[in-house]
């Protein structure tokens, strides 16, 4: 449990004496998980304290951190395919590991720390889960009506709602005349309107020989 010098005497031999250092073992506390969602969620930063089970979108940007137990404890992370990443301390004093969430790192993973002298004493295992992402929702609200008659130079109100798990990166709307291609005719800009929903209108002018 502590340090102590010792020596062996045997008759009237005596040896020199011998020193047992006792060092900590090393460890860590404090673990944390930084999820960065994918830049197309719009969605800032979550922070997992005191956690070890990771959850994210595929395309997320994780870091895992923890505080040393002293001067001198590094580490490294294991992930699938003996794929190692190795501890960087921060300005803090943290350590921290950093890596993409895809497909080949689902499963779990693991980690070490261990100090100068070489002793390792803390391995943690947990489970790493990627989330789907799965497709938007596009109602349309307004015509309800799937067949129009509108005059040659005549508009089109419309009304639509979206609801997306994670975020939007771009919205259109597409139009095809007669029996053509559908084709892309206006980016469109909806607006927040809930955790998970948008909602937005846009207006269709129509003149002679297409859209406006």
């Amino acid at each position: 449990t502590k340090s102590f010098n010792y020596r062996v005497s045997c008759g009237s031999a005596l040896t020199r004496a011998y020193r047992v250092e006792v060092v900590p073992e090393p460890r860590y506390s404090g673990r944390s998980i930084e999820v960065r969602h994918p830049e197309y969620t719009g969605r800032k930063p979550d922070t997992y304290p005191n956690s070890a089970s990771i959850v994210g979108l595929e395309g997320s940007k994780l870091t895992v951190s923890a505080k040393p137990s002293r001067p001198g404890v590094t580490g490294a992370l294991t992930l699938p395919g003996d794929v190692t990443v190795p501890a960087v301390e921060s300005e803090d004093g943290r350590l921290s590991f950093s890596f993409d969430l895809t497909k080949a790192v689902e499963g779990g993973w693991s980690s070490t720390v261990w100090d100068s002298n070489g002793f390792s004493n803390q391995i943690d295992t947990a489970s790493i889960t990627i989330v789907k992402d799965t497709p938007p929702e596009v109602k349309l609200v307004s015509p309800e009506t799937l067949d129009l008659k509108l005059p040659i130079n005549g508009s089109l109100p419309i009304e639509y709602t979206i609801k997306d798990d994670f975020g939007l990166s771009r919205t259109t709307l597409e139009a095809c005349i007669g029996a053509g291609a559908w084709e892309e005719y206006k980016q469109l800009e909806p607006e927040k309107s809930g955790d998970v929903s948008w909602s937005g209108s846009h207006v269709v002018y129509f003149v002679s020989g297409g859209f406006n």
